[in-house]
């Protein structure tokens, strides 16, 4: 019953941040069609303030409700461990290289670089992805994803073409 309220606490807080959250994604294409992709997320340090606030207290809610567990430990927010796991997300090939937290201007976040083998088999979010928390199953809710097509020309020169997913709820 805890999970239960934690979850849904946090799908509300998590709506009502949305526009708190930033994302760049810088993609470096070799002639060949490999690269680097560097991801920086940011979110403003009082918003993290505010998250942090409430996992703690939903975290310590969920313990005193679990007898017989051990302590359960407060999340990291842009964890090293999350950096990594994403990579197997963005598609075949791709590969973690590092993350280092990262502040300016009164956000806060995380910067990780990933290298990718083929850019026509990346895939990226086009919306950053919320901090996880142990124990919460990831969110139902499908970002759309941004594929690559990518050819040599004649000429030399080379062709990328970012594909975007269509929107499924779109009103014309």
């Amino acid at each position: 019953m805890a999970r239960i309220h934690l979850a849904a606490c946090l799908l509300t807080w998590l709506g009502a941040m949305t526009g708190c959250v930033t994302s760049d994604t810088l993609i470096k294409l070799n002639p060949d069609g490999s690269g680097v992709v560097v991801q920086k997320t940011l979110m403003s340090t009082e918003m993290i303030s505010q998250l942090t606030a409430m996992m703690q207290g939903m975290t310590q809610q969920m313990a005193g409700s679990q007898i017989g567990q051990k302590e359960m430990k407060m999340p990291e927010l842009f964890s090293d461990k999350d950096a990594r796991a994403k990579a197997s997300k963005m598609g075949e090939g791709v590969s973690y290289i590092s993350s280092r937290k990262i502040k300016t201007g009164g956000m806060e976040g995380q910067e990780a670089t990933y290298a990718f083998s083929d850019v026509t088999k990346l895939k990226l979010s086009e919306k950053p992805e919320a901090p996880s928390m142990p124990g919460m199953q990831e969110g139902s809710v499908k970002s759309s994803e941004t594929t690559f097509r990518f050819s040599k020309l004649p000429n030399g020169h080379s062709l990328l073409t970012a594909v975007f997913s269509p929107r499924s709820s779109r009103k014309g």
